[in-house]
């Protein structure tokens, strides 16, 4: 008689451009430690980017920085946005959860092309030293909330 078990395939997450943190996070369970390693890697190319723009020849060191801190914004909203989603009960809590989520996130671009204005160009100081300070405050949002959990799991 023929199993009638299927093969399970392994999918890819459809919104996680970095496996490495889907795999170790699917395995681990908490999510601040991830969040905090990528935030700290988008933290590192925003000041690779000032402190190459600083020195005036820095091209080489500003575009290694984009790519530095691409790599830790992906994980990170996926992150973000896969802890909101499990932390609302109800589907119609989570539904408004996660638009004002994004309609807040829609909001960075607004900012961002405030930060970065044609005045500053070519070195955009503004805009390097305001996303530095946003990663110092969502870095430091990640710690407290963290610390928060386990002193309410400790009782």
């Amino acid at each position: 008689m023929a199993s009638h078990r299927t093969h399970q395939h392994h999918r890819r997450d459809p919104h996680s451009d970095c496996g490495i943190s889907r795999r170790s996070v699917s395995a681990n369970r908490p999510r601040a430690p991830f969040i905090f390693i990528s935030m700290c890697m988008i933290l590192l190319g925003f000041i690779m980017a000032l402190a190459g723009s600083a020195h005036g020849g820095g091209f080489g060191v500003v575009y290694a920085a984009v790519f530095i801190a691409t790599c830790g914004i992906y994980p990170v909203l996926t992150g973000k946005v896969t802890w909101l989603f499990n932390n609302f009960a109800g589907s119609y809590k989570r539904s408004a959860g996660m638009a004002t989520h994004v309609g807040i996130g829609n909001l960075a671009c607004v900012m961002a092309s405030n930060f970065y204005r044609t005045a500053d160009k070519p070195k955009y100081f503004l805009g390097h030293e305001l996303e530095i300070g946003f990663m110092g405050v969502g870095m430091c949002a990640v710690v407290l909330r963290s610390n928060f959990m386990s002193q309410c799991k400790k009782g």
